[in-house]
């Protein structure tokens, strides 16, 4: 109810009479970063000098309670317009950006690891809100704006916003160049300086020229927005020189360079009351001294003390508040504040009335005796009751804060609430289950904001929730949505309000003659590792590293391992020579911090290991290691960092030794396989219509083959294929079809599977779900070495798992008919055994077959308990797959929880493209049953975060059979010598300790059995070798004639355009590869017995 009352204040235009004598000329003075400890004002600082701010406070009152928004654009149109960024929409410093957007939005979808999404912000303010500039030229104000903007360019400058006078005119975020002239600003009415001069020494020459020139017969209005002490970092030399003496190691400022442009900062406040007293203006003039944020903590120096030692430190501090520019908390948001009203301010009086930026609109009218303006809502509170010496009883002050910030102390998407003594922030999302998160402080008790109260104050909580609610609804504020792509394994609350990469350091400047930064090089073969100031390459089985700058070394800022910690190495050098490990801790910005690193001897010849323990006291985030200087390359078999409790982290990048492959263990491995499920399916693969987050974060976490392929266009031949790592064509016609008699008939002692060789290397084997390799006999998977088979022979109703041209029950348990998870939709039953399989106490590790049958036929609503199956359509289509990714999704959940995902090879295929007609296999051509792209280019991901590097893209031919033989080689399975597989382990090549040709040639053929009549019509035959592909058609059928087409994969994956005739070497040898390989088929094919088909009778007249 009072949020109505505070707003319906400014429905209406209110001509506010003062009692004291109305002020007539304005010069507000907005500081840019400058933090509530960077000014002498408040005792917080003994390094920098304000003498002239303090002048400023001597004759009028400084507030120890002013607030701002904690970033620069939101800030400065919150005192132009008088408004909340919750109502204006400039939520973030955006306006210097080309784009005009005059409206916020919210965003709809985040990244993994954030539980709220962003707003998009407004980046100029709306052209019908009247500026404070606008009133008072309006009302016979002559008007200046000197310095900063940053709140848009051409069309919104100040110039559109009511000033006369816009220098130097620049839109920027800082100063163009720098703070010392050159500073090349286009602006034909401001003069370049002199080389060395001042930014902020010109800006205070122009405000001041401009005070002399004005016409002295009105009243004026001067908006002096200084640059200072907005990034880029620079100051006087002779400044800097001044501070380093001053510096004092140890104490929390610590920058000369920072202190030399608060000093130049104080000094234009200096020259423009110099000029007002020269003027004789002192006595008619209001003085607003403000900063639009507070002070920069995230930003960092290399400095030099008196001695001539160089240190790192923060740009400042805003000790004892928390945090700092960015962020919701105190130091970004308290600022220092002084405000002169002649005759009405007690000279040096302090006020700890709580005001806020947008309450400088109301205050500044009423101090001028301007009306305020019709129809215009206003969030601000007039303070000129608090300017007379007279307590106010200000209403709950609200900050909005959307989005997520990288500065120490960051908090998620944010609104806070400050009333009394209570400060109230409310999180977005970040509760449990998507609720809010809160914090309650008391900042008479806890000005740093150390003790979260919400907890012992539940309605002080309530409260102070509701009166957010109650805001946002009045005020129509654009919120933070919920992140549906938010995922709980990537999110790490120890890393809320923890600066990722430290402090941000400005770019190095050669110097003439100087030598060149060291580079920074990463590869995918490097294993998440970089290197700065090195050479690598990874190859012959170990990672090569030489040193090409003075500072070089190898590192890792994503470990998040618990200390202490012991790091082993592997490694070989040409020489000796010393290196050394140095860390950093989860909560620390940079290396500063003594005691945290150690030296290590490297001794010349063969491989040796070094193991070095580290006392890391807490979470080790970020690992260095320095290498030795020297020509010769350093060699690294593998790194391995192991914590005193819980799983150690390895990188290999070569043959690790037999002793440390024991260790580690056998992965687990689970094989996925999709039934029908086409290429662009899958988010990763471009869809647009389906939700698939699980399978997508296996992509994003893993690697994703863009060029993966099925063994075969069909069901049953693909999945032969899979089991045994072989062509189908190697068995003879039987398994090139999938019809009647045509239909795959694998032998235990024929045929050894996968499951069957994992088995004898000593795993815990499963299959759940579609097995369709045993069509006729019915045999089971336990025949093929799998210890327990939940699962299908055929294609059943996903509820009465029946088929559905028979009525027989179609779900086996070990071979046994199964009827007691009818009505529950199969694939959910098949994920449930995959999970109850993988919670199994066992010290074997486990290998799971997990054929899926969704997406195939018959078509059902997974959401919609025993429904029939429909024709084919496209919207219960999505509804299957998407059920299907939710599936997986609770496989990899039930992963985690086991804390076996990270040595877990987790595979997700399709056993051939999409169905024909409700399917889309966009980019490709072609469908299910075809040899055209779309019948058996599949999704193909592979998921190992203990082995596999992470979002890594591989667009070198794949295909089904290296499955197979990777799955093998993962598990130290071996195929028999005579049964060969036809693929190859893919694990080398994804690590890059191996490359696979991209010629590799890729064999496809389906024959035509002619069992019965008028089925199983279809017969090609294609070859892929590189970008070309060359394909037969046979026609007519029966016949031995084909009809030929040739298509560059590079240019056309859609297989539009037949180069047959245009290119008929390519043919020509593609052909010829095609008809050796099918020679080679024929020599282990086992012979297929035709049966004649029945004779037609003569017709014959009665």
């Amino acid at each position: 109810m009072f949020m109505r009352q505070i707003l319906a204040l400014f429905l209406f235009s209110i001509s506010p009479i003062c009692s004291a004598k109305p002020a007539k000329n304005l010069i507000l003075i907005l500081a840019d970063d400058l933090g509530w400890a960077d000014t002498t004002l408040y005792g917080k600082t003994s390094l920098y000098e304000t003498p002239n701010i303090e002048r400023l406070a001597k004759r009028g009152m400084r507030f120890s309670n002013a607030y701002s928004s904690p970033i620069c654009s939101p800030t400065r149109a919150s005192i132009l317009t008088g408004q909340n960024p919750a109502r204006h929409g400039m939520t973030s410093p955006a306006a210097h950006l080309p784009e005009v957007r005059l409206e916020v939005t919210a965003q709809t979808r985040g990244a993994p690891h954030q539980k709220s999404c962003n707003l998009k912000t407004a980046t100029r303010i709306r052209p019908e809100v009247p500026t404070l500039g606008e009133i008072l030229k309006g009302a016979g104000y002559q008007t200046a704006h000197f310095g900063k903007w940053h709140l848009g360019r051409a069309g919104y400058t100040p110039l559109e916003h009511g000033f006369d006078i816009d220098l130097p005119h620049w839109h920027g975020p800082g100063p163009k160049t720098g703070y010392l002239a050159p500073w090349s600003y286009e602006n034909p009415d401001f003069k370049e300086g002199k080389p060395g001069e001042h930014i902020e020494d010109r800006m205070a020459k122009e405000a001041t020229a401009w005070l002399k020139k004005r016409d002295s017969n009105k009243p004026f209005f001067m908006n002096y927005w200084q640059f200072s002490v907005h990034a880029p970092f620079g100051a006087k030399p002779e400044l800097i020189d001044y501070y380093r003496k001053k510096i004092k190691r140890g104490e929390k400022q610590q920058s000369p360079t920072y202190a030399a442009m608060v000093h130049s900062l104080d000094d234009a406040v200096g020259s423009l009351l110099d000029t007002l007293e020269a003027e004789g203006l002192t006595d008619d003039t209001v003085v607003v001294f403000y900063s639009d944020n507070g002070g920069n903590i995230h930003c960092g120096l290399e400095e030099k003390d008196a001695k001539g030692e160089k240190y790192v430190t923060a740009i400042t501090s805003n000790y004892p508040l928390r945090g700092g520019k960015g962020g919701i908390r105190e130091g970004g948001i308290r600022v220092p504040a002084v405000v002169v009203w002649p005759g009405v301010t007690k000279p040096g009086s302090i006020n700890e009335t709580r005001i806020q930026a947008n309450d400088l609109y109301p205050t500044v009218l009423k101090m001028l005796n301007l009306s305020y303006p019709q129809n215009h809502l206003i969030d601000g509170v007039d303070f000129t009751k608090a300017l007379k010496g007279n307590t106010l009883e200000r209403k709950p002050m609200f900050t909005f804060v959307p989005g997520h910030g990288n500065t120490p102390e960051w908090l998620p998407p944010s609104m806070a609430v400050h009333h009394g003594k209570w400060k109230f922030i409310r999180t977005f999302h970040y509760g449990k289950n998507g609720q809010h998160q809160y914090w309650l402080h008391d900042l008479e008790k806890d000005i740093g904001e150390k003790k979260n109260l919400a907890s012992k104050f539940p309605e002080r909580v309530k409260e102070m929730d509701k009166w957010i609610d109650d805001y946002v609804a009045e005020a129509k504020v654009v919120v933070p949505l919920p992140n549906p792509n938010f995922d709980p394994a990537k999110f790490d609350p120890k890393l809320v309000g923890v600066q990722a990469g430290g402090l941000k350091m400005p770019p190095v400047k050669k110097a003439p003659g100087a030598k060149a930064p060291p580079k920074t090089v990463k590869k995918e073969s490097m294993l998440g590792w970089i290197g700065k100031g090195i050479e690598a390459s990874v190859s012959s089985g170990s990672m090569k590293v030489s040193s090409s700058h003075p500072q070089s070394f190898l590192a890792n800022a994503n470990l998040n391992i618990e200390g202490p910690v012991r790091v082993s190495l592997r490694i070989r050098s040409g020489h000796a020579g010393k290196g050394k490990l140095q860390w950093r801790r989860t909560n620390q910005k940079d290396f500063t911090a003594k005691g945290q690193s150690k030296n290590v001897s490297i001794e010349a010849g063969n491989w040796k290991e070094l193991s070095v323990p580290l006392p890391v006291k807490g979470s080790l985030r970020h690992l260095r290691f320095f290498i030795p200087d020297g020509k010769e390359p350093l060699e690294i078999d593998w790194i391995e960092i192991r914590p005193s409790k819980g799983r150690s982290k390895r990188w290999d990048f070569g043959v690790a030794s037999k002793a440390n492959q024991k260790t580690k263990g056998k992965p687990n491995v689970i094989l996925i396989l999709a039934d029908d499920l086409g290429y662009g399916e899958l988010g990763c693969y471009g869809s647009t219509d389906i939700k698939t987050p699980n399978m997508d974060r296996l992509a994003r976490e893993g690697v994703r083959c863009t060029d993966g392929y099925s063994a075969f266009p069909v069901c049953s031949p693909s999945r032969a294929a899979i089991l045994t790592g072989r062509y189908p064509a190697r068995y003879g016609p039987t398994y090139e079809d999938y019809y009647g008699g045509g239909s795959p008939e694998l032998d235990p002692i024929k045929h050894p599977t996968i499951g069957k060789l994992m088995q004898d290397a000593g795993y815990r084997t499963a299959c759940f779900g579609k097995w369709n390799v045993s069509n006729l006999n019915r045999r089971r998977a336990n025949d093929f070495g799998f210890d327990r088979w939940v699962g299908l022979h055929l294609n059943h109703d996903f509820y009465t798992h029946k088929l559905v041209r028979t009525g027989e029950l179609d779900m086996y348990v070990d071979g046994k008919p199964y009827a007691g998870k009818q009505g529950t939709w199969c694939d959910t039953v098949f994920a449930d055994e995959a999970i109850s399989f993988i919670q199994a106490k066992s010290e074997k590790p486990f290998f799971i077959f997990l054929p899926f049958q969704a997406p195939h036929t018959p078509i059902q609503d997974p959401d919609v308990p025993m429904d029939k199956p429909q024709d084919k359509n496209r919207p219960t289509l999505v509804k299957m797959i998407e059920r299907l990714d939710l599936e997986i999704g609770r496989v990899m959940k039930a992963l985690k929880e086991k804390k076996v995902a990270d040595n877990t090879l987790v595979i997700v295929t399709s056993d051939n493209g999409g169905e024909q007609k409700v399917s889309r296999n966009l980019p490709l051509g072609g469908a299910k049953q075809m040899l055209l792209e779309g019948g058996i280019r599949v999704p193909f991901i592979l998921h190992w975060p203990d082995v596999l590097p992470k979002g890594k893209e591989y667009a070198i031919p794949v295909n089904a059979y290296d499955l197979t033989a990777t799955v093998a080689a993962a598990g130290g399975a071996k195929p028999q010598k005579e049964k060969a597989f036809d693929g190859v382990d893919l694990i080398p090549v994804l690590t890059g300790k191996s490359e696979l040709a991209y010629d590799r040639p890729q064999f496809f053929r389906r024959r035509n059995i002619r069992v019965r009549a008028n089925q199983n019509q279809i017969r090609q035959a294609a070859v892929r070798q590189g970008d070309w592909k060359y394909l037969r058609t046979y026609k007519p059928v029966g016949s031995d004639k084909y009809q030929v087409a040739l298509y560059n994969l590079k240019e056309d994956i859609g297989e539009t355009k037949n180069l047959a005739t245009e290119v008929p070497a390519k043919v020509k040898a593609l052909s010829k590869l095609l008809d050796q390989w099918e020679a080679e088929m024929d020599k282990t094919a086992e012979p297929f017995e035709e049966f004649a088909s029945p004779a037609k009778p003569k017709n014959s007249k009665k």
